[in-house]
């Protein structure tokens, strides 16, 4: 019985530990017009960036799935937790759907999309050509040179600068179907989608396996405590 025991005490903290959440990404789909008077073909999101903590830093994919006809984004921004030096970033491409990436810049609060306020990292894309990043695009990055670095940390409003507000990320989406453009952000004024823990799919077997185990033992306990009666 103590043998028994001893096991469904290691089980039972081997399950503790696999029930825990997965680390969550940070998604921030940009969803509302903050400067610019024209609607886009779509409704939004129109452009959709997602963070995720992976080994040695955090790889940030920028999505352009909410685009249609000619529009393109011009360029994105992105905040930084106000204690890091974004000066510090390495941003490396790590993929693209064939998006051209005019340049990458970071500085705190250096960046102001239009109506909005500041932000530390801007990526500026091709204006022309074959490059520019349109309907269906993507690209991958990932940003490493800060050690302890996670998604958590871009999850920051910026700066306040006048206009519309503030936001997590913000964009420039050009060549609407007037010619106009609009500056489009997550939510309406602050509003960010943070996207929950959610167990990796082992996580169920192993609950499974705990629940079978207590039931086993449940039963085992109750056996052995009949068979002393019985005996005494």
């Amino acid at each position: 019985m103590k043998k028994t025991l001893t096991k469904f005490v290691a089980i039972a903290g081997l399950a503790a530990t696999a029930v825990m959440p997965a680390k969550a990404d940070l998604t921030f789909g940009l969803d509302y017009i903050f400067s610019g008077t024209t609607a886009p073909g779509l409704p939004g999101p129109w452009a959709t960036a997602t963070l995720s903590d992976v080994a040695g830093g955090v790889q940030l994919t920028m999505s352009g799935s909410g685009l249609s006809g000619t529009e393109f984004l011009g360029s994105w921004y992105f905040n930084l937790k106000s204690s890091l030096d974004a000066t510090s970033l390495n941003i490396a491409q790590q993929s693209s759907s064939g998006v051209t990436v005019d340049s990458v810049s970071t500085g705190a609060d250096a960046f102001k999309a239009d109506g909005d306020g500041f932000f530390d990292i801007l990526f500026d894309f091709a204006q022309s050509g074959a490059g520019r990043f349109e309907a269906g695009d993507s690209v991958t990055y990932l940003i490493t040179g800060i050690p302890g670095l996670t998604a958590a940390d871009f999850n920051y409003a910026s700066e306040t600068g006048g206009g519309q507000g503030v936001y997590f990320s913000a964009a420039h989406l050009q060549s609407l179907s007037n010619g106009q453009s609009d500056w489009i952000g997550d939510g309406d004024g602050g509003g960010r989608d943070t996207g929950g823990p959610v167990p990796e799919p082992s996580t169920y077997l192993v609950l499974g396996s705990f629940v079978g185990l207590a039931v086993y033992l449940k039963r085992r306990i109750a056996s052995v405590a009949q068979f002393s009666v019985a005996k005494a």
